[in-house]
């Protein structure tokens, strides 16, 4: 019996190993099959972690570009506010001056009339003044004086010599400090 069992082992063995044989050829093409489709994914997964570390690189990239952008945002505002408050400074010192530029407008409208009549009446004592010197000037010289030039220059006459330093005695004495 056992020797027949084992004839029975063996018939058994050599129907399986020609049905082994080609399972075994199914199974090693599988394998290279599987081991291609490893290769590739392991290929894929290096490309993958490539790519993470570029994301990453560029991500950092940007926090860094963000980062720079909020600082310049932040001095943007502060100098935004130090603008705002010089503006209103300004605008403070622009009222003031204002409001003095109207006072002294009001001074100079309230100041100027006075001024110019008493400008005017100052121009008419001075021209009465100048006919009355004319006039003493024509009943000094007499019948028989000097005939008098026209007024403009007889005045101009009258004016240098009030600039004159005086004299005494018949022109050729200098006068007395008193």
């Amino acid at each position: 019996m056992d020797l027949q069992k084992a004839n029975e082992e063996k018939q058994a063995l050599t129907k399986t190993k020609y049905i082994i044989k080609p399972v075994r050829e199914v199974f090693k093409h599988e394998d290279l099959v599987l081991k291609d489709t490893l290769r590739t994914l392991e290929m894929e997964l290096t490309v993958a972690k490539e790519e993470k570390q570029v994301f990453t690189e560029r991500n950092q990239t940007l926090e860094m570009d963000l980062q720079k952008a909020n600082e310049e945002y932040q001095a943007l505002k502060t100098v935004r506010q130090v603008f705002k408050h010089e503006n209103l400074v300004l605008k403070e010192k622009l009222r003031t001056l204002e409001l003095k530029l109207s006072v002294l407008q009001d001074e100079n409208q309230n100041g100027v009339g006075p001024l110019k009549k008493e400008l005017q009446l100052m121009k008419e004592d001075n021209e009465l003044l100048e006919e009355i010197c004319l006039r003493q000037k024509q009943k000094n010289r007499g019948f028989f004086g000097k005939r008098m030039a026209g007024r403009e220059i007889e005045l101009a006459k009258m004016r240098s010599k009030i600039h004159e330093p005086e004299t005494g005695l018949f022109n050729w004495l200098p006068r007395r400090a008193d």
